[in-house]
């Protein structure tokens, strides 16, 4: 590609970045104790085996669009990746170039020799020499060992080391960790921190090349537009025949008028429901074939008033990448109540706006039971309950949108009004939701940045009057989301525009955040300023967790899920409730006895049916109740659906002849190329696609179809040719030409790994080193988690947090030197 669209894309990029890391950092959180993660206590081939694993899910992923799956995927085994250099003992055997052998199952990682004594005891404080001289000699490769409870390991080993780690007071004492300048092997750190960027970098060329730039950009969020997805979910029984023009007018409408613009979305989705059906979820980059679908469009079936909604927006939830606005079209209301709690840590989790456009009367006429958060309620016959009523409502402003009970001649009017709040540009200053209504005053500051006050009110008819602002106390303030009391903080300067705030407590319930403050004008007077972020937030004193392991899941297959809850007393059991966006099969207790110390431990299982495509995932929600139903938090799991791949063999690239003639004028002639690729593992042709090059490519099948036939074709202008081969499992082959000068050409040595980092070698490679590549040059910052959080707004603190190691964090040097690789192309 040309040079990045900054405008459109930098926001999206950090947001995709952000993702990333976070799953990064979550490893520690969810497997602190598994030393496969961390490629601690010498687990090689099954740390190899998550990074194979997840590179096959991520792949799969992106050719099914599934880039929200690929980033978490990406986050996972690039902690695993990262650790290998800071974990073994790579560095020490003289290693500069990342272990590509890494990402390549079935290949030798290195000389394992799990029955040798690897370490002595460190000299004093010490340990730059603790690893025995005949291991350096040999070349075998080995990790620490890392117990938070136990001081226990294999006679001889080595110990990962730090404060943490308490096989470090076991002979051999010491360590070998480098995961920062203070750590027993510290004087390495800044040599791991290179080889880990270099091997991240290694690892996204592999992706790119498997994806194409375009797919891959995506998944870095760099792509056309905002990074939000516009999402429509629409009631499609035979009742809604008259509104279903009434959207494909208002949705059409909605569609052309951000094509272009700061607000084009990057991603478009349609989900229809009725009953019984809902799904499927469809996506598109394309506003034209995404309105192709909008006005092909029809109201058929139903006979009831209660529909599926609930889980056709749960499906619309796990499909859009964070950020995204949804709009939901229904005359009816909701048949899958039970799926509110879930719904509700979906919009929470993800931080997607949801609007309700509501066209109904809202009357059935049957009575039927059903079970609120645990309570069971009965609908009188001929009306609404008041929580039927208010479902739509409610969940609308949990998620810092609107739900609009209109008659369908208004269903245009309204769209209108919805879609301009929920434009880039548009800022909230303040959000209140009373029921029932009352008399009551709103402040709120308007600063001159805000060029045209909109006030929405929705609701019964009532008066109201707007005055001129006046200006209060301005700070951080928790508000709560069914009345005014709230909780005010204070704010902690970070450099660069960033504010940390701080709240000793949080209002009980749901709540919203609402900042205020002074923006100071060049030679002008301070003017005051208000912004309410979208979505209500809740505060939580349940904890539940997972050490799910990392593998995907197979079609056909079943996945064991075991978590752990926590919350202060003891006694009594907790409730679980679990569901899937895919309706699979799972097995989950209903209840858990809460133990003396008020945890409890549960596993469930969760199956994917025969034949489910590979490359799309299933969300699955976890929700945990305390005894009595009073406090309640969620964990929501993503899992890739990969069909095992077996092929892992890259297809291999020959130059057979190279000819050219190229005088002083370049664009006067032409140079060409032939190769041969083969794949012994793949039956079918490659994928082919040029990376760097503006010829012409041209490829067919050789004699028994065992070889792919390459012709390149390209002015003299265009001196250099990187070609990419992908096979049909994703495995990626490359081949290289250039010219030195004009009429030398000079063939680039093919390879069949992956398009390799590019960079300033700083030294020779060891001998013996099972690996290729060049690792990248300059400084790395290691950033150190502060705290670990799980589901909701639960922060864990004490023993948990001391389970996490320090860990750096290189993926955004890496996929800016690839973008930056991609932009001078």
């Amino acid at each position: 590609m040309g040079a990045c669209d900054a405008a459109a894309s930098t926001k999206s990029f950090l947001k995709a970045i952000s993702e990333i890391q976070t799953t990064n950092k979550r490893v520690d959180i969810r497997h602190g104790f598994q030393a496969e993660f961390h490629f601690d206590g010498e687990k090689f081939e099954a740390g190899r085996g998550l990074i194979t694993d997840g590179l096959d899910a991520i792949k799969a992923s992106n050719r099914r669009g599934n880039f929200v799956s690929a980033r978490e995927k990406l986050g996972e085994i690039t902690h695993s990746l990262q650790d290998f250099y800071s974990h073994s003992n790579w560095v020490e055997l003289g290693n500069v170039k990342p272990n590509q052998n890494l990402m390549t199952a079935a290949t030798q990682i290195g000389n394992i020799d799990l029955n040798r004594p690897t370490c002595q005891k460190c000299v004093g404080k010490d340990c730059t020499n603790n690893i025995r001289d005949d291991i350096i000699q040999d070349q075998i490769l080995t990790s620490g060992y890392f117990g938070l409870l136990s001081s226990s390991k294999p006679a001889g080993k080595c110990s990962h080391g730090g404060v943490f780690d308490q096989t470090r007071n076991t002979e051999p004492m010491g360590g070998i960790s480098k995961d920062g300048p203070t750590a027993e092997h510290g004087h390495a750190h800044h040599a791991a921190a290179r080889l880990a960027t270099a091997a991240t970098i290694e690892l996204l060329d592999d992706i790119r090349g498997a994806a194409g730039n375009k797919d891959f950009l995506r998944m870095l969020g760099v792509s056309k537009g905002s990074s939000r997805a516009l999402c429509f979910v629409i009631d499609s029984t035979g009742s809604m025949g008259d509104d279903i023009a009434a959207v494909k007018s208002a949705t059409a409408a909605l569609v052309d008028g951000r094509v272009g613009t700061p607000d084009e979305p990057s991603l478009y989705l349609l989900v229809l429901f009725s009953d019984p059906d809902f799904g499927p979820l469809m996506t598109t980059t394309d506003p034209n074939v995404f309105k192709a679908w909008l006005s092909n469009l029809t109201a058929a079936g139903g006979g009831d008033y209660p529909e599926l909604a609930l889980s056709g927006l749960q499906l619309a939830l796990t499909g859009a990448p964070p950020g995204s606005e949804i709009f939901l079209f229904t005359d009816g209301i909701a048949k899958d109540i039970h799926l509110t709690d879930t719904v509700l840590a979906l919009m929470e989790r993800t931080k997607t706006v949801v609007n309700f456009m509501l066209t109904g009367p809202f009357q059935f006429s049957f009575r039927r039971h059903r079970e609120v958060s645990g309570q069971s309620q009965a609908g009188p016959t001929g009306q609404m309950s008041s929580s039927e009523a208010q479902l739509f409502t409610d969940l609308a402003h949990a998620s810092g949108g609107q739900a609009i009970h209109v008659k369908k001649r208004q269903l245009s009017e309204a769209m209108a009004l919805v879609t301009e709040t929920s434009a880039a540009s548009v800022v909230t200053l303040l959000q209140a939701v009373r029921s029932p209504g009352r008399d009551e005053t709103f402040s709120f500051s308007v600063d001159e940045s805000v060029g045209n006050l909109t006030a929405y009110i929705t609701g019964s008819v009532l008066n109201f009057t707007l005055t001129s602002p006046s200006v209060s106390g301005l700070i951080p303030r928790l508000v709560e989301a069914a009345g005014w009391g709230g909780v005010n903080g204070t704010l902690e300067a970070l450099g660069g525009g960033d504010f940390l705030a701080r709240f000793d407590s949080a209002p009980s319930g749901g709540f919203v955040v609402l900042v205020m403050g002074r923006a100071g004008g060049t030679g002008g007077p301070a003017t005051a300023f208000q912004r309410q972020l979208g979505g209500r937030v809740r505060a939580s004193g349940v904890t539940i967790t997972t050490s799910v392991g990392g593998g995907p899941l197979e079609p056909g297959g079943v996945l064991s899920v075991p978590f752990r809850v926590e919350s202060s007393g003891a006694g009594g059991h907790f409730t679980i409730q679990a569901s899937n966006d895919r309706g699979f099969a799972s097995a989950f207790p209903s209840l858990l006895p809460r133990d003396g110390t008020g945890s409890a431990r549960g596993t469930g299982t969760l199956r994917a049916p025969p034949g489910s495509p590979s490359g799309t995932a299933v969300t699955l929600t976890l929700w945990a109740r305390t005894p009595g139903g009073n406090d309640a938090n969620y964990l929501v799991l993503r899992f890739p659906i990969v069909t095992k791949v077996t092929d892992h063999s890259r297809p291999v690239c020959q130059v057979t002849s190279l000819r050219a003639d190229c005088p002083s004028q370049c664009s006067q002639s032409t140079w060409e190329m032939t190769a041969n690729l083969t794949d012994a593992d793949s039956p079918g042709e490659p994928l082919l696609s040029l990376q760097r090059g503006n010829g012409t490519l041209t490829s067919s099948r050789g004699p028994g179809g065992a070889v792919t036939l390459v012709s390149y074709t390209a002015s003299c202008c265009s001196p250099h040719l990187e070609l990419v081969a992908t096979d049909e499992a994703g495995n990626v082959g490359t081949c290289f030409s250039s010219f030195r000068t004009a009429g030398t050409p000079t063939t680039g040595t093919p390879t069949t790994g992956t398009p390799t980092a590019r960079g300033p070698t700083p030294g020779t490679p060891t001998p013996g080193t099972p690996t290729q590549g060049t690792p990248t040059s300059g400084t790395s910052t290691l950033l150190t988690p502060s705290d670990t959080t799980t589901a909701g707004a639960t922060a864990t603190s004490g023993a948990a947090a001391a389970a996490i190691r320090p860990h750096p964090y290189y993926l955004w040097q890496a996929a800016m030197m690839v973008l930056m690789t991609l932009a001078q192309r």
